[in-house]
C-alpha cells in the first residue's frame, strides 16, 4: 500500500466525524421607544367675595347754655 496517510497503527484513514457542542446564548436588547401622549391642563380661577360689614361707631357732643339770671329788677 502506497498511500502516504496510511498508518498501520491506524484502523482508519479518515478522521472520525465529531459532532459539535452548541452552546445557546440568550441575550435581551432593550430598545426604548418614545411615544408623546398629549396632556392638557385646564385651569378655573374663581374669585369669591365675601363681604364682611366692620361697624364704624362715631360719636358728636352737643353743648347748650343757658343764662339764668337771679334777682334780676323786671322791666
Amino acid at each position: 500500500m502506497s498511500n502516504q496517510n496510511y498508518s498501520p497503527h491506524r484502523k482508519c484513514n479518515r478522521p472520525l466525524p465529531i459532532k459539535p457542542k452548541v452552546r445557546v446564548i440568550k441575550k435581551c436588547f432593550y430598545k426604548d421607544i418614545c411615544h408623546e401622549v398629549p396632556c392638557h391642563t385646564h385651569y378655573i380661577n374663581h374669585t369669591i367675595y365675601r363681604h364682611k360689614y366692620i361697624p364704624k361707631y362715631t360719636c358728636s357732643k352737643e353743648e347748650t347754655c343757658e343764662d339764668i339770671h337771679l334777682n334780676s329788677p323786671k322791666c
